[in-house]
């Protein structure tokens, strides 16, 4: 479960649509509590991911508006840091926001070497604040700064389904 909190948003680093677009280290932003962070054991051999990373993830949220925002980083081999390499960004609004469904969330394409002894981690949160507006959980105000009218939100994900894929760029 996550617990956005519009009075105090997620940020937004790096990325596709950040102020400071591209690779950034993003250690404190994966130590918050609203973010929720999977992180695969030490690679045993290098990897190179080449493509189109996606997730499905059945997720719920209990207003009728969330946000995905998710990044995929690379955790050097002594963990001290936290490359993100590419982002991805889903918005659901209406009534099915509530309604636990599996949700495809397509992240930037990438091309990235993993080295023996690193991780590769996915990052998910309910915003990245200032890059993407702050959903407010409802439709009766557009996406924006926070206010009053901004509900929290809880949304909850189903792991047991999720799929982490990296599509390639071109199809055979």
């Amino acid at each position: 479960h996550l617990v956005h909190d519009p009075w105090r948003p997620a940020p937004s680093t790096g990325g596709h649509l950040s102020p400071n677009p591209g690779k950034a280290e993003r250690s404190s932003i994966d130590l918050r509590s609203d973010v929720a962070t999977f992180t695969t054991p030490s690679l045993k051999e290098s990897l190179r991911l080449e493509g189109i990373p996606t997730l499905k993830l059945t997720v719920k949220g209990d207003q009728q508006g969330f946000d995905l925002c998710v990044a995929c980083s690379i955790i050097n081999k002594a963990q001290t840091k936290v490359e993100q390499l590419s982002t991805g960004f889903l918005r659901i609004m209406g009534p099915e926001a509530m309604q636990a469904t599996q949700r495809t969330i397509h992240f930037q394409p990438m091309l990235a070497t993993l080295k023996k002894g690193e991780r590769l981690r996915i990052s998910i949160a309910g915003a990245a604040w200032p890059a993407i507006g702050v959903n407010p959980g409802h439709s009766e105000k557009p996406c924006g700064p926070s206010g009053f009218h901004c509900f929290v939100i809880n949304i909850s994900c189903d792991l047991t389904t999720s799929i982490f894929q990296v599509l390639p760029l071109l199809p055979d």
